[in-house]
């Protein structure tokens, strides 16, 4: 699949002695793993600067779409745009 400039996503990835965070418009957000990894091995997990749990953001990173009765999986930014696309809320 080829990704166009609107697919990517271009994070700042800010690196302290103790920590790295990742964000995106001045916020914590990641969509591929925690957004503050500490170097003692502590991890969490924001999007849009939103915190969540670790199984909460696997939940929500790894939605399932079904089409002519075949299972996908998708990561979050597809599942909107296909639920955009369809014109789906919820």
């Amino acid at each position: 699949m080829l990704l166009k400039d609107e697919d990517m996503i271009e994070y700042k990835v800010k690196v302290f002695p103790d920590r790295k965070e990742w964000r995106l418009a001045g916020r914590l957000h990641r969509e591929n793993g925690p957004a503050v990894e500490y170097a003692n091995g502590s991890k969490y997990w924001y999007v849009e600067g939103k915190p969540y749990t670790e199984e909460e953001y696997n939940k929500m990173m790894n939605r399932k779409i079904i089409l002519d009765e075949e299972e996908f999986d998708v990561d979050l930014r597809t599942y909107n745009k296909i639920k955009k696309m369809l014109g789906v809320e919820k």
